[in-house]
């Protein structure tokens, strides 16, 4: 059989584009390799930049708020949670790009699952975005997006607690729940902050954390360097703000899930910046756990805080980020005379220890609100406060007054003392009722004052004061 040889030059003269791509400032330059039928397209920045806000949404992927074009959401392909392809005509599962259509330019802040759909946070407000029906599944052709509260949220991420949102508002210092509301059909916000505005107004909110386990608390860093909680119980109708402060400023705080003696806890880390021996340092510190199964001894109730537990001894080391610093602390659950920590971090004590904890002291103060009583009003009387049984647990060392400078201790509360209520010598902790009988001084708020001056634990549980009303004729 005859037989030749061809010399053949090929070459590409066209490129079919089956899927163009959107939102390029140029169009992409494509170019073959010598030799080989390989394209490569040179793609220039993309004209509506990079997404802000990311989610997770019925097994799709959602990257949403690119600087471009704040109000825009591009939703993967169902299950392919980096193909963004689409098909014409469409399919149900298709990638979806979805442009949110309002009266006010909205840059879009977060993005939160819920079982009737996405809601979706702007800075101003909110939408729920669903299938057209809740729990209804997504599709190119049935994605809507329904406006809810129009209050815009910051760039603090929302916090869900059980089935209510917290958020921080748009311009940082007011804080809201975002709840579904069955009579209205819509999700609606409730400010939680209008009773405490003194600990918000001039401030922000840059930063805050949710610790669940076992109080319910959320951490909220303040721009001021202070730490607010609010206590937050929905079904018990239970909302209690309150400010902490330190020797320094908290700068950012964060919660992790640990397992204590007590079983599974957020445990609340800070970020703490400090004034040391001259210097300006920043400390991680972990909030400890109220959980005191031997009594005192077991207390951590100073900030920045280091503890010995070991053999009977007079003298430690390690306090080197403490330097220069008052110190107080407990020594086998006995407070210790305040002092000032060494340059190299030692310290003696006159008498030795099994468990010494010792740090930063900081003083914990409560003053209840102006007395009423219901009606007849008692507002504008002349009132005193004869005695106040508190309710307390895994308590000592209380003092309390009608203000800071009339306080005394609460009898009740200290170390070798009989109970007025127990007729117990208190010999460590006290849970239960505790009674004192303070100045008689008339007026017409009828407030009182309690602090713990000690680096012991309080837990005030409730308060029980004994009122006689002036001014009846």
């Amino acid at each position: 059989n005859p037989s030749c040889t061809l010399t053949l030059t090929w070459g590409v003269t066209s490129v079919i584009l089956t899927n163009a791509g959107a939102g390029y400032t140029s169009t992409p330059a494509v170019t073959f390799s010598a030799g080989a039928a390989t394209a490569t397209a040179t793609l220039d920045t993309a004209s509506a930049g990079n997404p802000s806000v990311c989610a997770f949404w019925q097994q799709r992927n959602v990257l949403a708020g690119p600087t471009g074009s704040p109000q825009q959401l591009n939703l993967s392909v169902v299950g392919g949670y980096y193909n963004y392809n689409v098909h014409f005509p469409v399919l149900p599962d298709d990638a979806i790009q979805y442009t949110i259509v309002s009266t006010e330019l909205n840059q879009i802040k977060a993005l939160l699952t819920m079982p009737t759909g996405l809601i979706c946070f702007g800075d101003r407000m909110a939408w729920l975005l669903n299938g057209g029906t809740a729990n209804g599944p997504v599709e190119p052709t049935t994605l809507v997006a329904n406006s809810q509260a129009y209050n815009g949220s910051s760039d603090v991420p929302p916090i869900v607690a059980n089935q209510d949102i917290l958020y921080v508002q748009a311009k940082g210092s007011i804080v809201r729940s975002l709840t579904y509301n069955f009579y209205t059909n819509i999700f609606t916000g409730t400010d939680i902050t209008i009773l405490p505005s003194h600990l918000f107004y001039g401030y922000t909110i840059p930063e805050w954390a949710w610790a669940e386990e076992p109080f319910k608390l959320v951490w909220a860093v303040r721009s001021d360097g202070a730490a607010l909680t609010c206590t937050y119980v929905k079904d018990q109708e239970l909302i209690g703000w309150a400010q902490h402060n330190t020797d320094g400023l908290f700068k950012s705080v964060c919660t992790v899930v640990e397992t204590e003696d007590v079983g599974k806890v957020d445990a609340i880390y800070f970020v703490v910046e400090r004034t040391i021996n001259g210097s300006t340092v920043k400390y991680i510190e972990r909030l400890a756990s109220r959980y005191f199964p031997t009594g005192a001894v077991d207390a951590w109730c100073v900030d920045a805080g280091l503890q010995y537990d070991g053999s009977p001894a007079t003298s430690f080391s390690g306090g080197e980020h403490l330097a220069g610093e008052t110190c107080v602390g407990l020594a086998d659950g006995i407070p210790i005379t305040p002092f000032t920590m060494s340059a190299a971090g030692t310290f003696t004590l006159p008498s030795a220890a099994s468990v010494v904890t010792v740090g930063l002291a900081f003083l914990p103060e409560l003053q209840t609100l102006p007395l009423d009583i219901g009606e007849p009003t008692a507002q504008g009387k002349m009132k005193k406060i004869a005695n106040v049984d508190l309710i307390v647990q895994d308590t000592l060392a209380l003092y309390i007054g009608s203000d800071n400078t009339n306080s005394v201790p609460m009898k009740d509360l200290v170390l070798g003392n009989v109970g007025s209520m127990t007729n117990e010598v208190v010999t460590d902790l006290v849970t239960g009722q505790a009674r004192t009988i303070i100045d008689p001084l008339w007026s017409v708020p009828g407030q009182y004052y309690i602090k713990q001056p000690q680096p012991l634990p309080a837990s005030i549980l409730g308060v029980l004061p004994s009122i006689v009303i002036g001014d009846t004729r």
